[in-house]
């Protein structure tokens, strides 16, 4: 907890302070006036120090119930700090946003167009509310006040009618003012002229500084490297409230602190850093009083980016070891890599290794990844706890590429450590999706029932993650009822807890079974909110996977207005076709969009070497090399039709004729084979009607090839495909070849 605003109370001597600075309510004429310029979605108020800008704004946020407040100058000044800022002000509203916000950040700045990305990412968070934005200090990021008002433009236009912002800041540069006039996003800006004056001229901060007793430059010294602060923490630092109290002439640089807190004017404060930089060994000994009071307020971010920002390295690496997983769940994944920069690159500490470990597992450096995890599990024996979290996390990057030495990894530690429950559960449940990966269902399943077991009485968190699996494993095995009920309670609890990446997987199996069981139509309300988990954990790949998905729906509907969407979508992040992994699932559509306009060749082409990639899955193998015999077929490629039949039934016997696909499969491949000249290949019996509707319509195109059948029932069979949400396939039947006279 690093917030001055949480759990605490304000301080004597910042309510005197206020007092010293006429804080008095807002008049009735300046209320007015800000309530005339919040006509425009914008308001601006651009006024010197001292004019009552803060004032203003704490009164509006006080007045609006979905209020955010944020201080765009707090940390560093940067555009980073500004963007965690916000989202720290929409943990009321969800905590995603914080968690999300490293991971988001960066991939946003790597696309080269971190406004437009960063506002779709944040405007999922403020959906459905009417909130207020307030923004004070937006001119104390100086170079990157453009980028910021780029930022809030972007998130205005995402949420049209449903999000005011209020920017305050000392001087309109790097403003838009003009083109946000002249566009009606603002209206005249509050100034000088419409504020309450000061009550007198604001105290010189460097005149005022050289003036200090002995006495007030200490406080000042003990108490300047606290970017806010309040009575508890002025106590841990040895600071008496009276003291701050009787130094008077510090009173006048007293100011509220946008968290809620308070904070000294920053000129002050500047003054004071730098004199106390000019003794090291006083800086020292500060800064190490600072990291220690803070952490005993809870403020652990705090802490860790003090002892970061004053190098103290010991510090930092305690702070790690005590804190880093904590700060991770809670979304300072930002700080928590911001302090491992700071360490010696040869630092063997078991805990900082873990975290590095970690990022390099989020960078992509999977080899570096395992090397550092495995180092640690053998480091690690003391304390244990540490040697499970490495495992853990090991295993889960091993999973997640399909290895099975997951397995054997995983194994040792649950039949060989004693193990709270909720580690247990863990690894159980992570153990039950890598024998998965090994091809051993019944030990998936065993182990996952284990998990569930244990998982009952723990807290929304495990649950989720054990249920999530859990779907992921009955999937697998084929029992899509039990898969289903996983499935939605692990979406619920993670979407309770937060959990965005949890639920994405959870959601996906729902996506998976629910697309089987009743067809695109009912899959896209899975899509949906797995689409939504997805920008709010701010993983590209995730987004791009259901928009992937959403073009695949559109396809099976044959709705080419939908389809130009998500083309559209797909551009919006200027990814380049192979750049993520989930665009490999956009080539079975555009071989269907060939299809439709007749280019067989061109759809077999595409098509024929994604089938190597469904080796481990006989129901998708089936179908594909169904799709390209058909496609060979149509395109008059008859030796290669034939082999794509020969795999096909290679990989139906395999699946055993019970799953969809498989059956569809078999439908597409009668067709095939009438085309081709080669063994007929017999319909079996549908289990639903979408795929009766598709044996029917096979069974009559391949009547009419014979001629067995009018044309006039090929068309009524075409029709019944598209009632039944099948319009693609219908579209690929449409285009074959006629039948020979």
């Amino acid at each position: 907890m690093d917030r001055a605003d949480e759990g605490v109370r304000q301080p004597a001597a910042a309510g005197r302070a206020q007092r010293a600075r006429r804080r008095a309510a807002v008049s009735p004429s300046v209320a007015a006036r800000l309530r005339d310029a919040a006509r425009k979605p914008i308001a601006l108020i651009v006024a010197p120090a001292g004019y009552g800008k803060t004032t203003l704004l704490r009164h509006l946020t006080a007045s609006h119930g979905e209020a955010l407040f944020v201080d765009a100058g707090a940390g560093e000044g940067t555009f980073r700090d500004a963007v965690r800022e916000l989202c720290e002000a929409l943990r009321g509203i969800s905590l995603g946003a914080r968690i999300a916000f490293a991971s988001s950040y960066a991939r946003a700045m790597q696309s080269g167009r971190p406004a437009p990305l960063l506002a779709r990412w944040l405007a999922r968070y403020l959906e459905g509310h009417d909130a207020t934005l307030v923004v004070d200090g937006v001119d104390r990021l100086g170079a990157e006040v453009p980028l910021f008002a780029e930022l809030i433009e972007r998130l205005v236009a995402e949420l049209p009618g449903r999000l005011q912002v209020v920017l305050a800041a000392r001087n309109d540069a790097g403003l838009p003012i003009p083109r946000w006039f002249a566009s009606e996003l603002c209206g005249m800006p509050l100034g000088a002229d419409d504020l309450e004056p000061p009550a007198g001229p604001l105290p010189d901060a460097r005149a005022l500084f050289e003036t200090l007793s002995e006495l007030e430059r200490g406080i000042l010294r003990k108490t300047c490297l606290l970017r806010a602060f309040d009575e508890p923490l002025l106590a841990a630092l040895g600071v008496p409230v009276r003291a701050l109290v009787d130094a008077s002439p510090l009173r006048a640089l007293i100011v509220p602190d946008g968290a809620g807190g308070y904070r000294y004017e920053e000129r002050l404060r500047a003054l004071a850093c730098e004199a106390l930089r000019a003794d090291p060994p006083a800086h020292r000994e500060v800064a190490e009083a600072t990291v220690d009071a803070l952490e005993a307020a809870g403020r652990v971010r705090a802490a860790l980016d003090a002892a970061r920002a004053a190098h103290l390295t010991e510090h930092v690496r305690r702070l790690l070891r005590a804190h880093g997983t904590r700060l991770e769940d809670h979304g300072d994944l930002d700080a928590v890599e911001a302090a491992l920069d700071v360490l010696p690159a040869h630092d063997d500490d078991p805990a900082v290794m873990l975290f590095r470990a970690s990022r390099e597992a989020r960078n992509g450096r999977t080899d570096m990844a395992e090397a550092w995890f495995r180092h640690v599990i053998d480091r690690a024996a003391s304390p244990p706890a540490l040697a499970v979290e490495a495992a853990y996390r090991l295993a889960r990057e091993l999973v997640r590429h399909d290895r099975a030495d997951a397995v054997e990894l995983l194994e040792g530690f649950v039949t060989g450590q004693a193990l709270a429950p909720k580690e247990r559960a863990g690894l159980l449940s992570l153990l039950a999706q890598a024998y998965v990966v090994a091809q051993r269902p019944d030990d998936a399943h065993r182990a996952s029932v284990e998990a569930l077991e244990l998982s009952g009485p723990l807290d929304a968190a495990t649950r989720a993650h054990v249920h999530a699996r859990a779907a992921y494993v009955e999937f697998s095995r084929g029992d899509a009822a039990m898969a289903r009920e996983h499935a939605a309670v692990g979406a619920r609890l993670a979407e309770e807890a937060r959990l965005d990446v949890v639920a994405v997987g959870a959601y996906s199996v729902l996506y998976n079974i629910v697309y089987d069981a009743e067809g695109p139509t009912a899959a896209m309300r899975s899509l949906e909110r797995l689409a939504d988990c997805a920008i709010r954990c701010g993983n590209v790949d995730f987004h791009v996977y259901a928009l992937v998905a959403a073009y695949d729906i559109d396809v099976e509907l044959g709705d080419v207005a939908a389809i130009e969407r998500v083309e559209h979508g797909l551009r919006a992040f200027d990814l380049h076709y192979g750049a993520s992994p989930s665009l490999e699932g956009l080539v079975p559509g555009r071989a269907f969009l060939a299809a439709w306009a007749g280019q067989f060749g061109t759809a077999h082409d595409l098509l024929a070497p994604s089938a190597a990639q469904q080796v481990h899955y006989p129901d998708r193998e089936a179908l594909r090399w169904s799709e390209i015999a058909l496609f060979a077929a149509a395109a008059g490629r008859r030796d290669a039709a034939v082999a794509a039949l020969e795999r096909f039934t290679d990989a139906f016997g395999r699946d055993g004729g019970h799953s969809a696909l498989a059956l569809r499969g078999c439908a597409v491949a009668s067709v095939a084979a009438e085309l081709a000249g080669a063994a007929p290949i017999a319909l079996p019996e549908m289990p639903n009607a979408r795929l009766d509707a598709l044996a029917k319509s096979a069974a009559t195109l391949v009547a009419w090839y014979r001629g067995g059948a009018a044309l006039a029932d090929v068309l009524a069979a075409l029709q019944a495909l598209h009632g039944a949400e099948l319009g693609g396939l219908a579209k690929v039947f449409a285009a074959l070849p006629a039948r020979a006279a």
